[in-house]
Protein backbone atom coordinates (compact mmCIF):
# COMPACT_ATOMS: atom_id res chain seq x y z
CA UNK A 1 0.00 0.00 0.00
CA UNK A 2 1.27 3.44 -0.92
CA UNK A 3 0.52 6.59 1.06
CA UNK A 4 0.99 10.16 -0.15
CA UNK A 5 0.71 13.16 2.16
CA UNK A 6 -0.48 16.38 0.46
CA UNK A 7 0.63 19.37 2.53
CA UNK A 8 1.02 23.13 2.22
CA UNK A 9 2.53 26.03 4.11
CA UNK A 10 -0.55 28.27 4.14
CA UNK A 11 -4.29 28.17 3.59
CA UNK A 12 -6.06 28.50 0.24
CA UNK A 13 -3.23 26.89 -1.69
CA UNK A 14 -5.68 24.62 -3.53
CA UNK A 15 -4.62 21.57 -1.55
CA UNK A 16 -8.13 20.14 -1.14
CA UNK A 17 -9.06 20.46 -4.82
CA UNK A 18 -5.71 18.94 -5.79
CA UNK A 19 -6.29 16.05 -3.37
CA UNK A 20 -9.77 15.42 -4.79
CA UNK A 21 -8.50 15.45 -8.38
CA UNK A 22 -5.69 13.05 -7.52
CA UNK A 23 -8.12 10.67 -5.81
CA UNK A 24 -10.53 10.68 -8.74
CA UNK A 25 -7.74 10.00 -11.24
CA UNK A 26 -6.53 7.08 -9.13
CA UNK A 27 -10.04 5.61 -8.89
CA UNK A 28 -10.59 5.98 -12.64
CA UNK A 29 -7.42 3.93 -13.13
CA UNK A 30 -8.76 1.11 -11.00
CA UNK A 31 -6.71 1.89 -7.90
CA UNK A 32 -8.43 1.19 -4.58
CA UNK A 33 -8.11 4.63 -3.04
CA UNK A 34 -8.68 5.88 0.49
CA UNK A 35 -8.64 9.40 1.94
CA UNK A 36 -7.48 10.53 5.36
CA UNK A 37 -7.20 13.87 7.14
CA UNK A 38 -5.57 13.20 10.53
CA UNK A 39 -6.18 16.59 12.08
CA UNK A 40 -8.31 19.64 11.38
CA UNK A 41 -8.46 22.89 13.34
CA UNK A 42 -10.88 24.59 10.94
CA UNK A 43 -14.05 22.74 11.86
CA UNK A 44 -17.47 24.33 12.15
CA UNK A 45 -20.38 23.28 14.39
CA UNK A 46 -22.82 20.79 12.84
CA UNK A 47 -26.59 20.58 13.44
CA UNK A 48 -26.09 18.52 16.61
CA UNK A 49 -23.23 20.68 17.90
CA UNK A 50 -20.58 18.27 16.62
CA UNK A 51 -17.54 19.68 14.83
CA UNK A 52 -17.40 19.10 11.07
CA UNK A 53 -14.55 19.50 8.61
CA UNK A 54 -16.35 20.40 5.38
CA UNK A 55 -13.48 19.37 3.09
CA UNK A 56 -13.23 15.95 4.71
CA UNK A 57 -16.99 15.44 4.55
CA UNK A 58 -17.02 16.41 0.87
CA UNK A 59 -14.24 13.93 0.10
CA UNK A 60 -16.03 11.23 2.07
CA UNK A 61 -19.23 11.68 0.05
CA UNK A 62 -17.58 11.95 -3.37
CA UNK A 63 -15.34 8.93 -2.80
CA UNK A 64 -18.17 6.99 -1.11
CA UNK A 65 -16.19 6.25 2.05
CA UNK A 66 -17.81 4.94 5.23
CA UNK A 67 -14.94 5.01 7.75
CA UNK A 68 -14.03 8.02 9.90
CA UNK A 69 -11.61 10.00 7.72
CA UNK A 70 -10.90 12.90 10.11
CA UNK A 71 -10.47 11.60 13.68
CA UNK A 72 -9.25 14.83 15.32
CA UNK A 73 -11.69 17.66 14.59
CA UNK A 74 -11.09 20.94 16.40
CA UNK A 75 -11.91 24.62 16.13
CA UNK A 76 -9.39 27.44 16.26
CA UNK A 77 -9.72 27.32 20.07
CA UNK A 78 -7.97 23.96 20.10
CA UNK A 79 -6.25 24.48 23.46
CA UNK A 80 -9.55 23.41 25.03
CA UNK A 81 -9.10 19.94 23.54
CA UNK A 82 -9.04 17.63 26.56
CA UNK A 83 -7.68 14.47 24.95
CA UNK A 84 -4.37 15.75 23.61
CA UNK A 85 -2.41 12.83 25.05
CA UNK A 86 -4.52 10.41 23.00
CA UNK A 87 -4.19 12.31 19.71
CA UNK A 88 -1.51 10.12 18.12
CA UNK A 89 -3.25 6.95 19.29
CA UNK A 90 -6.57 8.01 17.74
CA UNK A 91 -4.92 9.04 14.48
CA UNK A 92 -3.03 5.77 14.10
CA UNK A 93 -6.10 3.66 14.88
CA UNK A 94 -8.27 5.57 12.39
CA UNK A 95 -5.56 5.32 9.75
CA UNK A 96 -5.34 1.57 10.24
CA UNK A 97 -9.06 1.29 9.43
CA UNK A 98 -9.01 3.76 6.52
CA UNK A 99 -6.01 2.11 4.85
CA UNK A 100 -7.35 -1.44 5.15
CA UNK A 101 -7.59 -3.16 1.73
CA UNK A 102 -6.48 0.00 -0.10
CA UNK A 103 -3.80 0.32 -2.78
CA UNK A 104 -3.38 4.04 -2.15
CA UNK A 105 -4.26 6.41 0.68
CA UNK A 106 -4.15 10.15 0.05
CA UNK A 107 -3.57 12.06 3.28
CA UNK A 108 -4.50 15.74 3.42
CA UNK A 109 -2.56 18.00 5.74
CA UNK A 110 -3.41 21.13 7.68
CA UNK A 111 -2.75 24.61 6.22
CA UNK A 112 0.59 24.83 8.08
CA UNK A 113 3.24 22.16 8.55
CA UNK A 114 3.57 22.96 12.25
CA UNK A 115 -0.10 22.49 13.16
CA UNK A 116 -0.42 19.82 15.83
CA UNK A 117 3.02 20.41 17.35
CA UNK A 118 1.41 20.63 20.80
CA UNK A 119 0.61 16.91 20.61
CA UNK A 120 3.55 15.77 18.51
CA UNK A 121 1.55 15.37 15.32
CA UNK A 122 2.92 18.10 13.07
CA UNK A 123 2.76 17.22 9.37
CA UNK A 124 6.33 15.91 8.79
CA UNK A 125 6.17 13.87 12.00
CA UNK A 126 2.86 12.30 10.95
CA UNK A 127 4.17 11.63 7.45
CA UNK A 128 7.03 9.69 9.02
CA UNK A 129 4.71 7.78 11.38
CA UNK A 130 2.35 6.84 8.56
CA UNK A 131 5.21 5.96 6.21
CA UNK A 132 3.88 8.43 3.64
CA UNK A 133 5.62 10.35 0.87
CA UNK A 134 5.28 14.09 1.49
CA UNK A 135 4.31 16.47 -1.31
CA UNK A 136 3.82 20.23 -1.09
CA UNK A 137 1.15 22.21 -2.94
CA UNK A 138 1.99 25.91 -2.89
CA UNK A 139 0.13 28.92 -4.25
CA UNK A 140 2.50 30.97 -6.38
CA UNK A 141 2.12 34.72 -5.86
CA UNK A 142 5.71 35.87 -6.34
CA UNK A 143 9.32 34.76 -5.90
CA UNK A 144 8.92 34.50 -2.12
CA UNK A 145 7.64 30.98 -2.78
CA UNK A 146 11.32 29.98 -3.05
CA UNK A 147 11.90 30.95 0.59
CA UNK A 148 8.72 29.17 1.67
CA UNK A 149 9.77 25.94 -0.03
CA UNK A 150 13.31 25.97 1.35
CA UNK A 151 12.09 26.70 4.86
CA UNK A 152 9.53 23.89 4.57
CA UNK A 153 12.20 21.50 3.32
CA UNK A 154 14.50 22.30 6.24
CA UNK A 155 11.64 21.95 8.74
CA UNK A 156 10.77 18.52 7.32
CA UNK A 157 14.41 17.44 7.47
CA UNK A 158 14.37 18.08 11.21
CA UNK A 159 11.81 15.28 11.42
CA UNK A 160 13.85 13.14 9.00
CA UNK A 161 11.16 13.53 6.35
CA UNK A 162 12.01 14.35 2.75
CA UNK A 163 9.86 16.48 0.45
CA UNK A 164 9.18 14.12 -2.46
CA UNK A 165 7.85 16.75 -4.82
CA UNK A 166 6.30 20.19 -5.25
CA UNK A 167 3.33 21.51 -7.20
CA UNK A 168 3.17 25.25 -7.84
CA UNK A 169 -0.54 25.97 -7.94
CA UNK A 170 -2.85 28.83 -8.93
CA UNK A 171 -0.18 30.56 -11.01
CA UNK A 172 -1.48 33.73 -12.69
CA UNK A 173 -1.30 33.65 -16.48
CA UNK A 174 1.15 36.56 -16.65
CA UNK A 175 3.53 34.72 -14.27
CA UNK A 176 3.54 31.31 -15.95
CA UNK A 177 6.61 31.98 -18.06
CA UNK A 178 8.66 33.23 -15.10
CA UNK A 179 7.55 30.25 -13.03
CA UNK A 180 8.70 27.81 -15.72
CA UNK A 181 11.93 29.57 -16.71
CA UNK A 182 13.17 31.03 -13.41
CA UNK A 183 11.45 29.55 -10.35
CA UNK A 184 11.34 25.90 -11.43
CA UNK A 185 15.06 25.69 -12.36
CA UNK A 186 16.06 27.35 -9.06
CA UNK A 187 14.06 24.86 -7.02
CA UNK A 188 15.45 21.95 -9.00
CA UNK A 189 18.96 23.29 -8.45
CA UNK A 190 18.20 22.95 -4.72
CA UNK A 191 17.39 19.28 -5.28
CA UNK A 192 13.61 19.69 -5.19
CA UNK A 193 11.38 18.07 -7.81
CA UNK A 194 8.79 20.40 -9.34
CA UNK A 195 6.11 17.97 -10.47
CA UNK A 196 3.74 20.50 -11.95
CA UNK A 197 2.85 24.13 -12.55
CA UNK A 198 -0.91 24.67 -12.50
CA UNK A 199 -2.40 27.86 -13.99
CA UNK A 200 -4.97 29.71 -11.94
CA UNK A 201 -8.59 29.00 -12.85
CA UNK A 202 -10.78 31.82 -11.57
CA UNK A 203 -13.88 29.65 -11.86
CA UNK A 204 -12.57 27.26 -9.19
CA UNK A 205 -12.02 30.08 -6.70
CA UNK A 206 -15.25 31.95 -7.45
CA UNK A 207 -18.60 31.76 -5.68
CA UNK A 208 -22.01 31.87 -7.31
CA UNK A 209 -24.51 34.57 -6.42
CA UNK A 210 -26.68 31.82 -4.91
CA UNK A 211 -23.89 30.66 -2.56
CA UNK A 212 -23.35 34.19 -1.24
CA UNK A 213 -27.09 34.79 -0.95
CA UNK A 214 -27.63 31.58 1.04
CA UNK A 215 -24.58 32.09 3.27
CA UNK A 216 -25.70 35.60 4.22
CA UNK A 217 -29.36 34.65 4.58
CA UNK A 218 -30.21 37.61 2.41
CA UNK A 219 -33.45 38.71 0.81
CA UNK A 220 -33.67 38.35 -2.97
CA UNK A 221 -35.26 41.49 -4.38
CA UNK A 222 -34.73 40.87 -8.10
CA UNK A 223 -32.62 38.95 -10.61
CA UNK A 224 -33.52 35.36 -9.73
CA UNK A 225 -32.23 34.19 -13.12
CA UNK A 226 -28.75 35.43 -12.21
CA UNK A 227 -28.30 33.30 -9.07
CA UNK A 228 -26.03 30.94 -10.98
CA UNK A 229 -23.65 33.69 -12.11
CA UNK A 230 -20.09 33.61 -10.82
CA UNK A 231 -18.77 36.34 -8.53
CA UNK A 232 -15.00 36.77 -8.90
CA UNK A 233 -14.63 39.92 -6.80
CA UNK A 234 -16.81 41.74 -4.30
CA UNK A 235 -16.74 44.80 -2.08
CA UNK A 236 -17.95 44.99 1.51
CA UNK A 237 -18.65 48.57 2.45
CA UNK A 238 -19.99 50.20 5.61
CA UNK A 239 -21.16 53.49 4.16
CA UNK A 240 -24.22 55.51 3.30
CA UNK A 241 -26.00 54.87 -0.02
CA UNK A 242 -24.79 58.25 -1.27
CA UNK A 243 -21.13 57.32 -0.64
CA UNK A 244 -21.59 53.88 -2.20
CA UNK A 245 -22.93 55.16 -5.54
CA UNK A 246 -19.44 55.85 -6.93
CA UNK A 247 -18.54 52.16 -6.69
CA UNK A 248 -21.34 51.08 -9.06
Amino acid sequence: MRAVYIASVEGFSGKSVFTLALAQIAIENGIKTGYFKPLSIECTPGPQGELIDEDAETMKKILNLSAEVCPIRLSRDFLDYAEGSKTIEKILESYRIVSSEKDLVIIEGTPALSTGSLWGCQVPQLASMLNAELFLVLKYDDDSVIDQVLQARDYCKYWKTEVSGIVLNRVAEDKLRRTREVVKPLLEKEGLKVLGIVPEDRVLSSLTVREIYEALGGELIAGKKGLGNLVETFLIGAMTPESAVKYF
